[in-house]
């Protein structure tokens, strides 16, 4: 018998939308569509009162992320919350996604002095990224973002950036990565497909070539590194794709728990899809429905594992849940390209184990999934096999904590 503990499992991250708005018109976003509905303050106090009233007390730190919609729309609200939270707890670290093009000088001064620094998705190269990251008049917005980008180098030059894959950015992939390495002096870059196009099979080897070559640069420049890339496969048991309905929730702007930001669409013909997808209220608390994803492993090990035959069936732990219960309206039940993608994800990773990575504050960190210690001192970038272990921080907001979560290597 399984012990119900959905209203017991401590947090230690959320996601709060802050506004459903956008000034952007993206083609594929996931929210699918927008509206004029945003956080009040009282409203955003409430979620950072119940947040810390059920986050872990022994967490070495917290972490609050804004959402949309563009976030950056409701700046003024951000920074009360910002304050609000910093009153409740001096451990909390902020961040968030946001299309960039709101920057300026006062915004990237106050949120690099909050530890609120945001990270800014782009689609790669102009050709792309103004066919799907659009103004609401049609126009392209590249331009306007890497002049955005820019300046935000200069207040943080550690700036994170991540690319929405889309089949048609794959062929120019590695070209995209040079751009941003090294034209505009970017480190870091994480990518995401977007499983809302269409994936060929010819996609996938298209990817693949490029994946071998943004490897082989990376060998050759250590100091640039990209998510999922650097940090190859090395036979990782996990049990959980990540923390999402965990130590990780994703609050709406109508106070509504859901398992992460993924899962909650906007509009009003997208209500009872909602209703079937959330897991609490700040008034009522956590629902039943959350107890899946606290049971996630053993519920899914037949549906899985025995059903496909899958090689890394123990290494990607069914990949994105919010992208599976898109396509297939269940988190258990496996969508074909993003497997397809997973697969080649570690099979090319596995053939490029930087063994000679060193690692000089403490154990490494192997993060195959879309969590990592963004921004934060405990950040760790290449993994040493001579550790023997691994840490696997289940959480899907971008500064992971690495508490209890250490999990023994596996030899493949």
């Amino acid at each position: 018998m399984v012990d119900l503990v959905y209203n017991k499992a401590p947090l230690m991250s959320c996601t709060i939308d802050v506004t459903e708005a956008c000034n952007l018109a993206c083609t594929y976003c996931f929210t699918c569509g927008k509206t004029n509905k945003k956080l009040s303050l009282d409203m955003g106090k409430k979620i950072i009162d119940f947040f810390f009233e059920h986050a872990d007390p022994n967490a070495d730190h917290y972490e609050i992320s804004f959402w949309g919609g563009e976030p950056l729309l409701e700046y003024a609200l951000i920074k009360e919350l910002i304050f609000y939270a910093k009153r409740k707890s001096d451990k909390v670290i902020f961040g968030g996604t946001t299309n960039g093009i709101l920057f300026d000088e006062e915004k990237l001064e106050f949120l690099g002095e909050n530890k609120a620094k945001m990270m800014v998705s782009v689609d790669g190269v102009k050709e792309v990224h103004d066919k799907y990251r659009i103004f609401p008049n049609g126009s392209g917005s590249w331009d306007l973002v890497i002049k955005k980008i820019k300046l935000a180098l200069k207040y943080w030059p550690d700036l994170h950036i991540r690319f929405s894959l889309t089949p048609e950015l794959a062929p120019k992939l590695y070209k995209a990565m040079l751009f941003f390495w090294e034209e505009l002096g970017v480190d870091w870059i994480a990518f995401s497909p977007v499983y809302e196009c269409e994936w060929r099979d010819d996609d996938y080897k298209i990817l693949e070539e490029e994946y071998i070559k943004i490897l082989e640069y990376m060998r050759k420049n250590p100091q640039k590194y990209c998510l999922h890339l650097s940090d190859p496969g090395k036979g990782i048991w996990q049990d959980y794709p990540c923390g999402a309905g965990r130590s990780y929730v994703g609050f709406s702007v109508d106070g509504y728990i859901y398992p992460c930001h993924r899962f909650h669409k906007y509009g009003e013909e997208h209500e009872e899809q909602n209703k079937k997808v959330r897991i609490g209220s700040i008034w009522e608390g956590f629902y039943p429905e959350r107890q899946k994803f606290l049971d996630y492993p053993v519920i899914r090990k037949h549906q899985c594992k025995d059903g496909l035959g899958c090689d890394i069936y123990n290494f990607c732990a069914g990949g994105c849940y919010a992208v599976t219960f898109d396509f297939t309206g269940d988190i258990f039940r496996m969508f074909e390209p993003m497997c397809k993608h997973q697969q080649l994800l570690f099979r090319v990773a596995s053939k490029f184990k930087r063994e000679d990575s060193q690692v000089p504050d403490g154990p490494p960190c192997v993060c195959f999934n879309a969590c990592y210690l963004e921004n934060t001192d405990k950040e760790i970038k290449n993994y040493n096999p001579s550790y023997g272990f691994v840490c696997v921080c289940f959480n899907t907001t971008y500064t992971g904590s690495k508490q209890d979560q250490w999990r023994p290597l596996i030899n493949v």
